[in-house]
């Protein structure tokens, strides 16, 4: 397997962006596209935010945008909450507006084809060729608490605390469980991380050990992409006496 490639300024501006596009973005209530915009304003961003939607002129009282294509200037980061059968036409139009990295909350997968490269490998390369940081697919997306940044189209606990633990998963289970199970927890950084098509969590590892809040990380892996890059995010987190837990599940025969 490739190891992904790491894009640390593309990472931040993923992490910390100073605005961010939602690709499928709806005003009908109980719709993924309306939760996308409805957490991100539950978590008080603070950043341009811009709906595209070809249905609509406004959404929760923000301008609305037929396309990415007219969203005016560049978008640190687009939000793709679309299906498979749009989602390579919506990684391409991302990346022609110049976006620095995207969040894709689909699988991913079509039906295979004789001699046609997966869906997923399409929306990688893409990416790559656009050096853009990719959060999934099949992601629940992230929080980043520090930053006021909740890039995730599910309901989250408004008693959620920006605090020093960050949390980096392969599970989308153990994404929601942990925001959702424990408020005495208080995050700096909780992501869920899905197929890692481009970004790895040794970027999210490298994010977190250089961050000023951080104290302690805490992840919950089936594989480890980038091994290099994953061995220096560990060495600078031991430089800066940050702790980190790993649960590496998937070891059994049963599980692989």
């Amino acid at each position: 397997m490739r190891a992904p490639a790491r894009r640390t300024s593309s990472v931040t501006a993923m992490l910390e962006p100073r605005s961010i596009a939602v690709v499928g973005a709806s005003a009908r209530p109980g719709s993924f596209g309306r939760q996308m915009i409805l957490t991100l304003l539950q978590g008080g961003y603070q950043g341009a935010v811009y709906p595209v939607n070809p249905r609509y002129e406004e959404i929760e009282g923000l301008a609305c945008y037929s396309t990415l294509a007219d969203v005016p200037g560049r978008p640190d980061l687009a939000l793709l909450g679309v299906s498979n059968a749009q989602l390579e036409e919506q990684v391409q139009a991302a990346a022609a507006a110049g976006a620095s990295a995207a969040a894709i909350f689909a699988s991913g997968y079509e039906e295979p084809l004789p001699g046609r490269p997966l869906l997923t490998n399409r929306v990688a390369d893409i990416a790559r060729d656009a050096r853009m940081a990719l959060c999934g697919g099949n992601c629940m997306g992230f929080l980043n608490l520090q930053e006021s940044v909740w890039a995730c189209g599910f309901p989250m606990p408004p008693q959620l605390q920006a605090g020093a633990i960050t949390f980096i998963s392969h599970s989308g289970s153990a994404f929601s469980a942990m925001l959702h199970n424990d408020l005495r927890l208080h995050f700096n950084l909780v992501v869920s991380s899905g197929q890692e098509l481009v970004t790895s969590s040794a970027d999210y590892l490298d994010y977190a050990a250089n961050h000023d809040s951080t104290r302690v990380i805490a992840m919950f892996l089936e594989t480890i992409r980038a091994p290099v890059e994953f061995g220096r995010g560990l060495k600078r987190a031991a430089e800066r006496d940050i702790p980190v837990v790993i649960l590496k599940v998937g070891r059994t025969r049963m599980s692989k």
